[in-house]
């Protein structure tokens, strides 16, 4: 298929995942929740999570076009599609997002006679002697992931955005071992998104913390996909082929969009699907 050199390609978004909602009047301005949360434009693809796992389906209200459904599950069937994590330090204002870092070098817009640029500069948070969180000037982290649900109608992707440092912490090196997997068999794997309950009791606090982490899972062992797998390839490899044609090959692995700093700074709201930016050469 001829595609154009240079220009990133996406999936197309139908949805998102949540694990909170705002709140009315709270101290807090989000409630975290037990179950996931789904909404989308596609009131199909809503009623379909609500026949699976639960939940009443209805428009809803802070967008008008959309659908909403507060499910009955904290674990969904998923699959991993190329390239669907991007973990960030990022910083948002009222005017989009205000700068984007790896812990050591910054992304952020500034303004020059042709309308401006993106340039990169040193960690501000470190500049300045802040951790992340730490306070409304500091960067606080974005993970973004992205998830393909076999059994809800529709091509494309749904989008999970946690703050959690744990999920930031955790959820790379299990997308790099799935990632492993998708890459040798050729299919994507099947895998659970958790919404995971934990409580922590550190030394030199008081109180018991209590949160939830997004998580991947797998039913049963590595083993077992493994050995799936394997069990794939010599299928292929003993496969009979006719005269004069070459063997039958896994399926090649759809191509991973083009990697960088997803959306740009000044760009839209947390978790959209803009175009990955990178800054541009000055001078």
């Amino acid at each position: 298929m001829a595609r154009i050199l240079g220009l990133q390609q996406k999936y197309p978004e139908i949805g998102r995942i949540r694990a909170g909602r705002k709140t009315q009047g709270g101290r807090q301005p989000m409630e975290a929740l037990e179950n996931w949360r789904f909404t989308s434009r596609y009131e199909d693809a809503i009623n379909a999570i609500a026949g699976l796992y639960g939940g009443s389906p209805h428009p809803w209200d802070d967008r008008e076009g959309e659908w909403e459904v507060f499910a009955q599950a904290n674990s969904i069937e998923v699959q991993l599609p190329g390239d669907p994590l991007f973990v960030a330090y990022e910083l948002w204002g009222s005017g989009g997002n205000l700068r984007r870092c790896d812990g050591e070098t910054c992304v952020v817009p500034v303004q020059d006679p042709e309308g401006g640029h993106l340039d990169s500069v040193p960690c501000v948070c470190e500049e300045r002697g802040v951790e992340p969180g730490e306070d409304k000037s500091a960067c606080s982290v974005t993970v973004r992931l992205k998830v393909v649900m076999p059994s809800i109608p529709g091509i494309g992707i749904w989008m999970l955005t946690s703050g959690s440092i744990y999920a930031a912490m955790e959820l790379p090196a299990v997308c790099d071992l799935l990632d492993g997997l998708r890459l040798r068999s050729g299919i994507l794997i099947p895998c659970r998104l958790d919404l995971q309950y934990r409580e922590e009791k550190r030394p030199y606090e008081k109180f018991t913390r209590k949160y939830h982490v997004p998580t991947l899972q797998v039913d049963g062992s590595i083993t077992g996909i493994t050995r799936a797998i394997q069990s794939i390839e010599d299928r292929q490899s003993i496969a009979p082929t006719a005269p004069g044609k070459p063997a039958p090959a896994l399926a090649a692995p759809a191509p991973a969009p083009a990697r960088g700093l997803p959306p740009a700074p000044g760009g839209p709201p947390p978790g959209s699907e803009a175009g990955h930016l990178s800054p541009r050469p000055r001078g």
